[in-house]
């Protein structure tokens, strides 16, 4: 008699002879493209070990299919066409390899070893592209050098504008990108010891960090950003970017602003700043008195625009200009307006240096 235990185990056997494959068959499947990519890229290796230069462009190019980013295939595929006698396909192989080199920013050793050897088989196959690299090499090695001396001598956004130019040219140049991080710190400890000597001499503080809006509340994140310690606001088109400090400003204060206004001319300048003068109560609701300055106040480039409140009113210098006698700040609330440092830009885009809290002047509380 038998029991359980006592099966005859190839009973089995067919079975497993039908799922053994299938589960081959469900790797392969699986498989993602890297590994299909490496697999081709193996087999076209040792293709060329033998010779097999047409079977080995085969496997390269598929390779390629399954991995674009693929620069050691495209380089072998180029090798390929080379010994075929084919070097139209075999340049342009070599040129996607080089594109794919440059466009990463993250190269390894090997990488570079790849790419210093795609620029010497590059002089041999293709002599007036190789020109022109080399032209390109040597104009990105001055920029490079002006870039450093730029920053040497403290002129941190000529240096910027060089490390731009460079990155136009070779997105993936790792000196210039090193560099680019370098001036932005610069810039950034530079900003910070000026407004330190600033804050010492007349007791002002830059409301604005350099790094960040930690320090602000928005309703309109998606229109403000930090770059190269710039805040930058760029509302979309009839949309307002408007920001509020978090501190508790005193009852009379002057506000100097610092920004940058890109425009080919004052005709093209389309940005309203809106300066907030106080904020009032009525019943359950809040509002804001506010008042804008116009595009006809601003210039291309460099802009300075001074806010005083001083006893209820407000006065606004605009690049050294008045834009009038000074304003009284609407009080129709249930209490006097209180004192808020909120700004605002519409239809245009305003890039702010600095936003400078300090106290009135003697002149300005007369």
């Amino acid at each position: 008699m038998k029991t359980a235990d006592n099966h005859d185990w190839r009973i089995f056997l067919p079975i497993i002879i039908v799922l053994l494959p299938l589960s081959f068959l469900g790797y392969y499947l699986v498989a993602d493209d890297n590994e299909l990519a490496e697999v081709y890229y193996q087999s076209g290796l040792s293709l060329i070990k033998q010779n097999k230069y047409d079977e080995a462009a085969e496997k390269f190019t598929k390779a390629v299919s399954y991995r674009r980013d693929f620069p050691v295939a495209l380089f072998r595929l180029g090798e390929c066409y080379d010994k075929l006698k084919e070097g139209h396909k075999s340049v342009r192989n070599y040129r996607l390899c080089l594109k794919s080199l440059q466009g990463n920013t993250a190269r390894t050793k090997e990488e570079d070893e790849l790419l210093a050897q795609v620029y010497r088989v590059l002089e041999r196959t293709d002599p007036s592209g190789t020109q022109f690299t080399r032209i390109k090499n040597d104009t990105i090695a001055g920029l490079l050098a002006l870039a450093n001396e730029c920053l040497n001598k403290k002129y941190q956004r000529f240096a910027y504008n060089t490390i731009e130019a460079i990155l136009k040219i070779d997105p993936g140049n790792k000196p210039a990108r090193e560099l680019s991080t370098k001036i932005d710190k610069s810039i950034i400890d530079a900003q910070k010891e000026n407004e330190r000597k600033k804050t010492a001499l007349t007791g002002s503080q830059n409301l604005f960090n350099g790094r960040d809006i930690s320090n602000w509340e928005t309703g309109t994140a998606e229109y403000w950003r930090v770059t190269q310690g710039q805040l930058v606001a760029l509302p979309e088109t009839s949309k307002t970017a408007s920001i509020k400090w978090k501190g508790k400003p005193p009852e009379d204060f002057s506000l100097a602003l610092k920004f940058f206004i890109y425009a080919k001319n004052p005709k093209t300048i389309t940005a309203e700043l809106v300066i907030t003068r106080g904020v009032f109560k009525l019943g359950k609701s809040t509002f804001s008195d506010v008042l804008t300055v116009p595009p006809t106040r601003f210039r291309p480039g460099l802009n300075n625009v001074r806010f005083t409140r001083s006893g209820g009113r407000c006065t606004v210098f605009t690049n050294g200009k008045s834009m009038g006698i000074s304003t009284g700040i609407t009080n129709i609330g249930d209490e006097p307006p209180a004192p808020c440092i909120e700004l605002a830009v519409r239809n245009g885009r305003i890039q702010f240096e600095s936003i400078v809290l300090g106290p009135l002047e003697r002149t300005e509380g007369k």
